[in-house]
């Protein structure tokens, strides 16, 4: 897994085979040489899916989806399922994703890092955010665990048209090829 990623000393990291920023520290937490400080901050699903505020330089911060949120989980790791060298200091806890619940019309989906799988809940809880920017998660992307023998490209990512009108991500010099 912490092969697909690079960390960036801004606090951020960079996934490289999707081509999405996180922050590294949960709302509520700041990043330096020893990891994230501080407490992860509660919000409300309304509270969470207003947050903006510049970091590191962008303006462009989002709650990530579910879909994006799930790309995060590794079973290589004990609980919670997360690369702790990647996103450091995350603890057992419960984030917020963008994505309403289609079940109940007051919840939306939050991913459990302790067990490592998506639930929703009520909108009114306070759960953990973790930042992300980068376009939202294309269908492309399944809605299931990341296949740890993954390979990943070294070459920079972007997003093309295929055939049948689909897109996905091709690397810079294979785009135009036919």
């Amino acid at each position: 897994m912490s092969n697909e990623f690079t960390i960036n000393e801004d606090g951020t990291v960079l996934d490289r085979e999707t081509g999405l920023m996180w922050k590294r520290c949960a709302e509520g937490q700041y990043c330096n040489e020893m990891g994230c400080i501080g407490n992860a901050r509660g919000y409300t699903w309304e509270e969470a899916m207003l947050l903006t505020s510049p970091f590191a330089g962008y303006e462009d911060w989002r709650l990530p989806t579910i879909k994006e949120l799930k790309l995060i989980i590794t079973r290589e790791v004990s609980k919670p399922y997360m690369n702790r060298l990647i996103f450091p200091d995350t603890g057992k806890t419960n984030f917020w994703s963008s994505s309403d619940s289609p079940y109940y019309s007051f919840g939306a989906f939050y991913l459990d890092f302790n067990r490592g799988y998506p639930y929703y809940d009520d909108k009114s809880h306070l759960y953990s955010v973790r930042m992300i920017r980068g376009q939202q998660a294309i269908d492309g992307i399944p809605f299931c665990f990341r296949n740890p023998s993954t390979k990943v490209s070294e070459k920079p990512l972007s997003l093309a048209r295929q055939g049948g009108g689909k897109e996905a991500l091709v690397n810079e010099s294979e785009r135009g090829r036919g």
